[in-house]
């Protein structure tokens, strides 16, 4: 369980997306969610925690987005355009539960800025059925390295020897995703931690969603990733997380 999060930890994941209610459904059912109350942003569930968040935006593509704990969503904001990044959307509060920006890197990537408030981020991460991790896919993710190892402090390292391209990121001295070079749209993609990769994928499809990337072994575990029935684009790991 989580009760806060460090300056550079990624904190929290959403969804946009075109149909609300499919959208709560289909991963409801997929990772053993509940939904979210009412209508408007809400707040999946697992085990009485806060697991990640839903709204319906209409003239974006579905997506999901990766949250980044910050102590100041304005400056860190400030800071990524003068590092080379951009301000995709501008600092603004979140109601009473933070303030939020959304910075695109050198890759091209997307990445959101979170200052908390009475929000942290999710209670419950890693668990099978939680989020577990954030990968940056990108043509040439080494754009973004010095970026993030300026704005954040991350200690980013190549994997020596990787094929495609792999880095490590760590945040105080914890495991905080990756960067692997990939040909398809710059983007942190958010993964979910399943018991069974394969047996989620099939589930996925059947229930109108597709695969992407198929169901593969890599050194810690075994990968797909996915598209909801809206084509936001999610991964899937089984394998060892950290507690």
């Amino acid at each position: 369980m989580r009760a806060a999060y460090p300056a550079g930890t990624f904190c929290w994941v959403d969804l946009a997306t075109s149909d609300e209610r499919a959208a709560r459904r289909f991963y409801a059912e997929l990772l053993g969610w509940d939904e979210p109350a009412g209508r408007g942003y809400g707040h999946w569930t697992r085990a009485g925690h806060d697991v990640a968040g839903i709204y319906e935006r209409d003239g974006v593509a579905p997506a999901w987005s990766s949250y980044v704990a910050v102590a100041d969503a304005d400056a860190t904001a400030a800071r990524a355009a003068a590092l080379g990044g951009a301000v995709a959307e501008a600092p603004f509060d979140a109601g009473e539960e933070g303030r939020r920006a959304v910075v695109t890197d050198p890759a091209g990537a997307q990445l959101a800025l979170w200052q908390p408030r009475t929000h942290a981020g999710a209670g419950l991460v890693n668990d099978v059925g939680c989020w577990c991790s954030n990968q940056l896919q990108a043509p040439d993710p080494g754009m973004a390295v010095d970026f993030y190892r300026a704005l954040l402090g991350w200690e980013v390292v190549e994997e020596a020897g990787s094929e495609p391209p792999y880095w490590n990121v760590r945040n105080v001295g914890r495991d905080n995703g990756g960067m692997v070079a990939d040909a398809g749209p710059p983007a942190w993609v958010v993964y979910f931690h399943v018991a069974d990769v394969d047996a989620t994928a099939a589930a996925a499809v059947a229930a109108g969603g597709e695969v992407g990337f198929p169901p593969t072994t890599v050194g810690i575990g075994r990968i797909a990733v996915l598209a909801d029935p809206q084509a936001a684009a999610f991964g899937v790991f089984a394998g060892r997380t950290d507690p």
